[in-house]
């Protein structure tokens, strides 16, 4: 297992990612979860999981969730991106910026942080709220993060050093936050990813067609805590992926031909295995 462990890494990605173990362990103990498409391969690395026999989506992103308020302040987090080799690219005129962090040397990897956007889109006085400093880091504050932050698992990264392990998001909440955001992304590429994303999740804890119970359990404490809004939003993306007519399910199917899976699911075997495995997991508690 360590060795097939090991191997699914690259010589660069391991550096990459050890470098971003190094800077946010210099910021410990502040609770920094991985999510987004990193998180998917990590996952596969969970105790419960049963990793298919096809690779993982690949990506270049490395997205870090932490809740907004991380105690004292200060550099720290900036100071040790910066140290391992990342610079600061600045996308807005917010205050902080929309910052992500670019690894010239790993060929554009990238380092972004998310924090939970939970009131409106403004600050008392008026100026826009959708950035946070992170121990002089910034962060870019979404909706729906708060569910990324419950009950991370901790994985092991035995590449990176001894002891060295990632807090990633839970496999429950990852569904269900993709879920959240699927029918609102701007591209229809983005929604397939999505739609492939939470297929590929449902097959990653599933054993003999059904999902693993302590997944479908933790599903229904992250279930618990959402608003009555969000509960609408999950039955409306739920309907949307599970549906092999829609866009999205059709975009997944052609996002998995071109990663050239083998056994390439079509948009009717993608929809067919979100509907069923999202009506276990989910129970009706959506």
């Amino acid at each position: 297992r360590l060795e097939e462990r090991v191997s699914d890494l690259s010589e660069q990605e391991v550096d990459a990612l050890q470098r971003v173990f190094l800077a946010l362990r210099a910021a410990a103990p502040a609770p920094f979860i991985i999510v987004g498409g990193w998180a998917a391969r990590l996952l596969r690395r969970h105790p419960c999981a049963r990793p298919p026999g096809y690779e993982p989506l690949q990506t270049n992103d490395v997205d870090v969730a932490a809740p907004c308020r991380l105690g004292a302040g200060g550099r720290a987090l900036a100071d040790a991106i910066l140290k391992q080799g990342f610079t600061a690219e600045y996308r807005s005129d917010d205050k902080p910026p929309v910052t992500r962090y670019l690894l010239e040397s790993a060929h554009g990897f990238e380092l972004e942080f998310i924090a939970p956007l939970l009131g409106g889109k403004s600050r008392r006085s008026g100026a826009p709220d959708g950035t946070v400093d992170l121990l002089g880091a910034s962060a870019q504050k979404l909706r729906h993060v708060e569910l990324l932050l419950l009950e991370p698992c901790l994985i092991a990264m035995p590449e990176l050093g001894p002891g060295a392990a990632f807090l990633v998001v839970n496999p429950a909440s990852f569904v269900i936050q993709r879920l959240l955001i699927l029918p609102s992304r701007p591209s229809l590429a983005k929604k397939g990813k999505d739609g492939l994303y939470v297929h590929d999740m449902l097959q990653l804890f599933a054993l003999a067609g059904r999902i693993h119970p302590d997944i479908v359990a933790q599903a229904g404490r992250v279930a618990r805590t959402l608003t009555r809004k969000q509960r609408e939003q999950v039955r409306k993306a739920v309907a949307l992926i599970a549906d092999a007519r829609a866009d999205a399910a059709r975009e997944a199917a052609r996002i998995a031909s071109e990663a050239l899976r083998p056994d390439t699911p079509s948009a009717q075997a993608i929809a067919l295995a979100c509907r069923l495995g999202l009506a276990e997991l989910l129970a009706d508690r959506e």
